[in-house]
């Protein structure tokens, strides 16, 4: 396997592990808060690239990762910098390649902000 097999993860096969795999990744968006309410992929949790590292407690080293952003930046992005502070803790980690951009375009499943539910007075 490849340096760059190991390292990115396509919008197809991510979504094929999302729905087939029995070892499903964690994904993780790691922009800020109003981009993943504006729309992330299913399942996703949040947790902006400045806090990854305070999360590694509530992390599990056994199971893959995979984190993506929008990717503007190929090379210095926030979702490439996270995976690389993940992998030195020990994490599996990919990122997806090209992105949410990606994920969009392939025209996979997004949740919106306008399909959160409400709890308590609004």
């Amino acid at each position: 396997m490849s340096d760059r097999t190991k390292n990115w993860i396509s919008a197809l096969e991510l979504h094929e592990r999302q729905t087939d795999s029995a070892v499903r990744p964690l994904i993780v968006d790691v922009r800020a808060q109003p981009e993943f309410e504006a729309g992330h992929i299913p399942d996703a949790v949040n947790i902006p690239a400045a806090g990854v590292l305070e999360s590694l407690p509530q992390l599990n080293t056994g199971q893959p990762v995979v984190l993506y952003c929008d990717l503007r930046h190929q090379g210095s992005s926030r979702s490439e910098r996270a995976a690389e502070q993940l992998r030195k803790a020990g994490f599996q980690v990919r990122v997806l390649e090209g992105g949410f951009p990606a994920w969009e375009a392939a025209e996979y499943p997004v949740v919106r902000r306008s399909q959160f539910h409400q709890i308590g007075k609004v």
